[in-house]
């Protein structure tokens, strides 16, 4: 599997396919169409079903380039048409891990009013409605914060544009390696990437440790963490 193929098949049956992302690949609409997780994938069930005509294949949500994570598909017309009748209706919840700069505390609702700037190429945010802005809400937990990082589980209500990368941003906490909007450190180019420490607390709930530790391998090998077990003391860690 070449770099531009780095994509991993997790379920599939003959209605659903629900394939993980990496970052650095689009969903959809790349100027070059080897380049777009939804071609490459329509090439490979050719290929691998020997299928003689066109592959069907439906996106039923999207990911955001610098994004990596699941993304579901549908093989048929009618599945398509249902799934698409429940991301309307509510029925399908999008969960993210998201890492961010700085100390962000808490769980609640953050509301904000955005609109993309063309001249900018980015979405701006507003405390306030105005025109051509519309309404954004995202869920937050805190899952366990530093001085330096947090880590955060986001669950947006609405599908707004960038809406999750902007939720933190304009609060001081812009997602790690997110430049555009306003990280100060760099995941890309010939540079090691950053090597992010965390010391993980006896304290720690069950459910919070378990989303910690299942970031690491979101980071892509950039996340050391230190977890300390609650009964034995003894500290083992992932990366």
């Amino acid at each position: 599997m070449s770099l531009k193929e780095n994509w991993k098949i997790l379920k599939e049956d003959k209605h659903i396919l629900a394939v993980y992302k990496p970052s650095s690949l689009v969903v959809q609409g790349a100027k070059r169409v080897e380049e777009s997780l939804f071609h490459q994938l329509k090439e490979h069930i050719r290929i691998r079903d020997k299928k003689p005509g066109n592959v069907f294949l439906a996106v039923v949500h999207r990911l955001d380039k610098p994004v990596s994570g699941v993304v579901l598909f549908a093989k048929r017309s009618k599945s398509a048409s249902k799934l698409f009748q429940a991301m309307q209706k509510g029925d399908l919840a999008k969960v993210y891990l998201a890492m961010v700069e700085g100390k962000f505390l808490g769980e609640g609702l953050l509301i904000d009013y955005l609109k993309h700037d063309e001249g900018l190429r980015k979405v701006i945010a507003f405390d306030k409605e105005a025109p051509s802005t519309k309404r954004a809400l995202t869920y937050f937990e805190s899952l366990y914060s530093t001085e330096k990082y947090s880590l955060l589980l986001l669950c947006p209500i609405t599908g707004r544009k960038h809406q999750l990368r902007v939720a933190t941003s304009r609060r001081g906490a812009p997602i790690v390696g997110d430049r555009l909007y306003g990280s100060k450190v760099n995941f890309r180019g010939t540079n090691p990437s950053p090597f992010i420490v965390f010391k993980l607390p006896p304290s720690l709930n069950a459910r919070k440790r378990r989303c910690f530790l299942s970031s690491a391998s979101i980071l892509s090998g950039s996340c050391l963490i230190l977890n300390e077990g609650p009964k034995n003391g003894k500290t083992s860690h992932s990366a």
